[in-house]
């Protein structure tokens, strides 16, 4: 869900395709075979350009990227699944946080400036992204001792959420 001025725009699943609804209209479909199968996990508005995270089935993977009025853009890095967890878009610049995957299908998490990798090697999850007068706010897990910690990056320095022992995650900022 994003709202921008008074109109509120949805992204929605249905039938293996995606959807964006703008004020209950829709305005893009999946409608390619392209994108059957694709996942749909966040949604950002900027002016009249609506950007829609996820990732696109590939035959066999999945490979991250975004839709950005309904054009697809692929996010490269990774030799297995890829996924775009989140969206945000400040000041001309598209973020968006998730994970590429090395050799052996194990998760890299890190952020994408528009669609440049940087890696946050201590995340063992990324899932939601915000941004606010210039710092990049990602919210996710360390995992230091087989469990997995919230915490929340403000630009690459992280701070733990709770006692630091108990697990938990964060899903949104």
């Amino acid at each position: 869900l994003a709202v921008s001025g008074s109109d509120v725009y949805i992204a929605s699943a249905y039938s293996s395709r995606w959807a964006v609804w703008k004020n209950g209209e829709q305005i893009y479909y999946a409608s390619s075979n392209d994108d059957k199968g694709s996942i749909m996990t966040g949604i950002a508005v900027s002016g009249s350009d609506v950007y829609i995270s996820g990732a696109r089935y590939a035959g066999s993977t999945y490979v991250a990227g975004i839709w950005k009025n309904g054009t697809w853009t692929a996010y490269g890095g990774g030799e297995g699944n890829s996924f775009v967890n989140d969206i945000a878009y400040s000041d001309g610049i598209c973020y968006a946080c998730g994970h590429i995957c090395d050799s052996n299908d194990n998760p890299i998490y890190g952020v994408w400036k528009d669609g440049v990798w940087t890696a946050y090697s201590d995340a063992s999850d990324l899932e939601c992204i915000a941004v606010d007068s210039g710092s990049v706010y990602v919210g996710g897990t360390v995992n230091p001792n087989g469990t997995a910690i919230p915490a929340v990056w403000k630009d690459v320095t992280y701070t733990v959420y709770g006692d630091g022992t108990t697990g938990g995650y964060i899903f949104r900022i």
